[in-house]
């Protein structure tokens, strides 16, 4: 059994973590006695003067590396038994206690310097500033062997240019409110892109990307060229301010996704409400309104549970391919609502 520690330390004029990792191993094998002597001393001739030795324990010469070679069958035992007397074995008891003394010194250390360790450890990043938003996202995009929770306190993010979340490293990016009126709000378009297969032994068992309780004040952009099996948006409203010109932007596009669960959101403004492209959306408990055409354009086929879709300039929905209506459904009337692909079919 081997046990990993880390250790931290703090000098005592700054706050500075130095991070150090001790292996601890319970039990250790013991060493097997050589197969010949007698052939292991025909092979080691050199002397002390000699270049080549044995570069683990330092105590054996030779005169060839052939003769190195063909040694390490009888050496590597010894070899190995020299290395652990370097590095005795620590036993359970010991180990025990130094992980207690571990534990003890970290609970001294002030709220400042805890956070501090946790969050370079943790996988989940708080962020509280649009500064350190955009340094969080730089983050994890540099440690791609991991997937992080992204959470944003409250207040309002303002940026000019648009905020791009890479889904492919992060499996969470959750805002404060508990509603679609949320609290945290971002003042920028926002695209929430992916790149690269999620591997499948970091993916979760629900959701392998997750966008939660954010107000987006600009065009919600969701293309992750299929790369993310399934995704959540759950509470998010997204609003695109609309003048009634059908030349504008969409409030809220879903493109090249796989299974997307849309859950308990608000879609206000936009030419379209929500555009869906070659994206298998499922929209349930959710609002869609304002839009100055439709409240859903969408050439993929998409299902739609206990949705409202109104006050829009031109009608409910229309789609390439059919849509499928579960539950309770308030579908603003269209030209298209008797045609057998229900809810709209064209070519």
């Amino acid at each position: 059994n081997v046990y990993h520690v880390i250790a931290y330390h703090v000098t005592d004029d700054i706050a500075f973590c130095k991070i150090s990792i001790c292996t601890f191993q319970k039990s250790q094998p013991k060493p097997r006695a050589l197969p010949s002597k007698a052939d292991a001393q025909n092979l080691q001739r050199g002397g002390s003067d000699t270049k080549l030795r044995c570069g683990a324990c330092k105590q054996v010469f030779y005169c060839s590396r052939k003769h190195q070679v063909q040694d390490w069958k009888f050496h590597k035992t010894r070899c190995v038994a020299i290395a652990k007397k370097k590095n005795p074995p620590v036993d359970e008891k010991e180990m025990k206690i130094r992980v207690n003394q571990v534990l003890a010194t970290i609970t001294k250390f002030d709220e400042g310097v805890r956070k501090m360790i946790c969050d370079y450890y943790s996988n989940i990043i708080e962020v509280k500033s649009m500064d350190e938003l955009c340094a969080a996202l730089k983050r994890v995009s540099s440690l791609k062997d991991r997937r992080f929770t992204i959470s944003v306190a409250e207040g309002p993010y303002v940026s000019s240019t648009a905020l791009e979340i890479p889904a492919d490293y992060i499996r969470k990016f959750e805002g404060v409110g508990m509603d679609r009126q949320g609290s945290t709000i971002l003042d920028m378009p926002v695209k929430v892109v992916a790149s690269t297969q999620v591997p499948r032994d970091k993916r979760a068992s629900s959701f392998e990307f997750e966008l939660i309780g954010l107000r987006v004040l600009k065009q919600l952009r969701i293309e992750t060229k299929d790369c993310i099996p399934r995704m959540k948006i759950e509470r998010v409203h997204s609003t695109t301010p609309s003048s009634g010109s059908h030349s504008e932007d969409d409030a809220m596009v879903i493109e090249s996704a796989r299974k997307v669960l849309m859950n308990d959101c608000e879609v206000h403004g936009g030419a379209d409400g929500l555009e869906i492209i070659d994206a298998d959306v499922h929209i349930k408990s959710s609002e869609i309104r304002f839009a100055a055409s439709r409240g859903i354009f969408a050439s993929s086929h998409f299902t739609v549970e206990d949705v409202e879709i109104s006050n829009c300039g031109g009608y409910g929905m229309k789609t390439r391919m059919g849509v499928t209506r579960i539950g309770d459904n308030d579908i603003q009337p269209g030209p298209w609502d008797n045609h057998p692909g229900y809810g709209g079919l064209f070519m």
